[in-house]
């Protein structure tokens, strides 16, 4: 491998950790927390809320005013990166979800709602962005249910 490579990659793996640590570092300890306290239900109460708040930040993401609390919540989500290098890096995962197939495979990294409204910016309507926007948080709600609301359980 040559510099360039290696140097590509290791920036890619850094973009890639810090999209899926923020959200995590964010909200993960309060699963954590009430999983002490609930057990693995812990898991179904993460996926109702991550499901339902994806719904409603998509929901209001497609509107031309999508109101204050959610204009607050989609603004943390599009937070831009201090570094040029990860910025640059997140700009091409967005780039690439250009259809249903690229949103579905990114959700796990990028968020369930990130996918939709960028389709949404490349002039999907809103009942298709919509409709992916429920698988998409379909599977983003699972991960973190599964991460966060089940498999601290089961190590505690």
């Amino acid at each position: 491998m040559t510099k360039s490579t290696l140097h590509t990659a290791g920036w890619w793996c850094v973009t890639l950790f810090l999209l899926v640590i923020i959200d995590d570092l964010t909200y993960g300890p309060f699963y954590w927390v009430l999983g002490a306290i609930i057990g693995p239900m812990a898991a179904v109460v993460a996926f109702v809320v991550y499901f339902a708040a994806q719904l409603y930040l998509i929901n209001h993401g497609i509107r031309d005013e999508p109101g204050r609390i959610a204009s607050w919540l989609l603004k943390r989500l599009m937070l831009a990166r201090t570094g040029e290098e990860v910025a640059r890096r997140e700009a091409v995962l967005h780039e690439r979800v250009t259809g249903v197939m690229l949103a579905v495979l990114l959700a796990p990294i990028i968020g369930g709602v990130l996918p939709p409204l960028l389709l949404h910016k490349r002039g999907w309507s809103r009942g298709a962005v919509v409709r992916v926007g429920v698988l998409t948080s379909v599977i983003y709600a699972a991960e973190f249910s599964l991460l966060h609301g089940y498999i601290p359980t089961q190590i505690i």
